[in-house]
């Protein structure tokens, strides 16, 4: 409860900081699928295969599998690394439109998802949340499951998992070595071919989230 609250606030306090809803709220389908960020495109396909997961498993009645598959997606893909990613898209007017709708859309959506499990938070944050995501109905079990847009992005679930490992590696060695937060290292990769092509492409992520100076080639 405390993981959402805390998430709805910084969607609506500092990326779109109280603004009022625009006219018909932040719709994906405004968005454009070319111009989208690893981070998006990843968020997005792993938001679609949740949604589904959650709804295999409540056929199954296997409550609590899909009450942890939406869980460990909130807790861990979403505000672990999507919000973290998204302050540095927020800080760029060419991006920021893209990651307020994505927040927008991807949170909203996953209230509805949990409204079944825990239906008094959900419904408050999502009565908060729902003009900005354009949403008409009264009450979130009546706003219906979120809609499949056809999000699912293999290649960017496998690039940005790659990215996730080496940032975690590259922090488990600073606890390693004792290096203090607040020093940022200079790191060198080696090796060719697709590997060595994400890490290039997604240097600006682990210049970010594993403190680094800079990332080149060794």
């Amino acid at each position: 409860a405390n993981k959402l609250w805390n998430s709805t606030r910084f969607v609506l306090d500092y990326a779109l900081k109280n603004e009022p809803a625009p006219a018909g709220g932040y719709a994906l389908a405004k968005l454009d699928r070319a111009k989208l960020s690893l981070a998006d495109r990843w968020i997005l396909a792993r938001f679609e295969a949740v949604g589904a997961e959650a709804e295999a498993r409540m056929a199954e009645l296997n409550v609590a599998a899909a009450a942890d598959a939406l869980y460990g997606f909130l807790w861990d893909d979403f505000c672990d690394w999507y919000v973290e990613l998204a302050k540095a898209e927020l800080a760029d007017p060419a991006r920021a439109e893209a990651a307020k709708t994505i927040l927008v859309q991807v949170l909203a959506g996953t209230l509805k998802l949990l409204h079944p499990f825990m239906p008094f938070v959900t419904e408050e944050l999502w009565q908060a949340l729902k003009a900005y995501a354009g949403e008409t109905a009264d009450f979130a079990f009546r706003a219906g499951a979120p809609t499949p847009h056809g999000w699912a992005d293999p290649k960017a679930v496998a690039e940005m998992s790659f990215l996730m490992s080496a940032v975690g590696a590259l922090r488990a060695l600073r606890a390693q070595l004792n290096v203090p937060p607040g020093v940022k290292l200079k790191a060198y990769y080696a090796g060719e071919g697709g590997d060595a092509a994400v890490l290039a492409a997604g240097t600006g992520t682990l210049l970010q989230l594993a403190r680094l100076e800079s990332l080149e080639r060794a």
